[in-house]
């Protein structure tokens, strides 16, 4: 079930001739991501970031830069995996990462929920949250902060669930926190709008949102997109829409509003989400096993 979908190749090449470009798949603020293969076999497929170094500044360049040293450490079958990466010129710098297909979370999301106009079923949502929150909790016992996660950066095929984009990610000492600003702002936990110190509980509540995400289609405060003032009051001060039983089990409803406690010290770690996830994962999986497992 949790197999690779591309093979890894020691060595990777370092030179951009090596490689055939093809479609683009994604771009952020400063960088785009094309499907790619190696030119001497289009069989052996990746992912090619590319990142226009002359587009940021110094600080943003080193954590770009650093996307590779985090990838390598963090081997886990819910975690993009990276090859190798290299400069093409003073001006950019590629990272080389297995191909995951043509969708990321985000992109589902969307296609179910706000295209077909149907829900996702809840044992689906579940079996993705628990490959998320796995995938979240060895990054978090790396003493890693990923800092930037959202529906967009999870990408998916078939039933298979990878985190990837650690552009923005930051080690920290056991306990550690950072008062930097960064990442996107629908996915930001209350004290990191202002200038508070935050830590792992933070990358819970970005958990959380794309759980309600998948329930609802948006983020929990999704409809403050225009103002950024607003958008910041209400995940400081105000409690999103709570996610209806009709539709949804107590279960999920609970276990988000738990993840999206604004007090830090009140949010479950990544762990007990992953156990709480798994737990009504495996229910659904003895109880009915012939659900498709997409």
């Amino acid at each position: 079930m949790y197999s690779s979908f591309t093979m890894p190749i020691d060595p990777w090449p370092q030179q951009m001739n090596d490689y055939k470009k093809g479609e683009e798949v994604g771009s952020g603020n400063f960088a785009t991501v094309y499907r790619g293969s190696l030119a001497s076999d289009p069989s052996k497929k990746c992912a090619l970031k590319v990142i226009k170094l002359s587009d940021i500044d110094e600080k943003s360049r080193a954590l770009q830069q650093q996307e590779l040293g985090f990838l390598r450490d963090l081997a886990h079958k819910n975690i993009v995996q990276a090859y190798t990466s290299f400069f093409v010129d003073l001006k950019t710098y590629v990272l080389v990462m297995e191909d995951m297909g043509d969708q990321d979370l985000e992109a589902y999301v969307r296609h179910e929920l706000l295209s077909e106009y149907r829900l996702i079923p809840e044992y689906r949502i579940w079996r993705y949250l628990t490959q998320i929150a796995d995938a979240l909790t060895f990054v978090h016992s790396k003493n890693v902060l990923h800092r930037d996660l959202k529906t967009s950066n999870i990408l998916k095929s078939g039933s298979l669930i990878k985190v990837g984009d650690f552009g923005l990610s930051k080690r920290v000492k056991p306990g550690g926190k950072y008062t930097e600003r960064c990442g996107t702002p629908f996915y930001l936990a209350p004290e990191r709008m202002g200038k508070k110190a935050y830590g792992f509980p933070s990358d819970v509540w970005s958990l959380g949102c794309i759980f309600y995400e998948m329930c609802t289609g948006v983020s929990p405060y999704f409809g403050e997109r225009s103002n950024e003032y607003s958008l910041r009051t209400k995940i400081v001060h105000s409690d999103c829409p709570p996610i209806s039983e009709d539709c949804y089990s107590f279960f999920v409803e609970d276990l988000i509003a738990s993840m999206l406690q604004k007090d830090p010290a009140y949010r479950p770690d990544a762990a007990f989400v992953a156990a709480y996830a798994r737990k009504i994962d495996n229910y659904y999986r003895t109880k009915f096993p012939d659900l498709p497992d997409i």
